[in-house]
């Protein structure tokens, strides 16, 4: 059994009770845009983006544990706008996440925002 393995294997175990007490994770400002917002919530195993007048979900995809150190947690959430698929990745180490549309056309539009964690009591 590899590093990898073992360190993927763990992070599984581990993932759920370090997201037990935490509702959701905010990241604002997606491309600098001030309304444009990804929420995380790992308990519904979902991620949305805000764009001022429309919300669009996305349902977990994956996980995956990046080569570094510390160890980078990295979560993948797809679904569609309309006809166009989309992804949000969620680094939980570095608390940012990203969101990309993948268009018909040669290139994808990506944007990027920090995060913070937020608990409702």
């Amino acid at each position: 059994m590899t590093i990898k393995n073992i360190l993927m294997a763990a992070a599984l175990l581990v993932s759920p009770a370090i997201f037990a007490q935490q509702k959701e994770i905010v990241c604002g400002e997606v491309g600098g845009v001030e309304e444009w917002r990804i929420t995380i919530d790992m308990k519904k195993n979902v991620a949305d983006f805000f764009d001022n007048d429309n919300v669009i979900v996305a349902k977990f995809k994956t996980m995956k544990v990046l080569e570094s150190y510390p160890a980078q947690y990295l979560y993948i959430y797809e679904g569609m706008d309309g006809r166009t698929p989309f992804s949000i990745q969620f680094n939980k180490t570095k608390m940012k996440a990203s969101i990309t549309f993948h268009s018909a056309r040669p290139k994808s539009y990506t944007a990027q925002a920090g995060c913070r964690e937020v608990v409702y009591r």
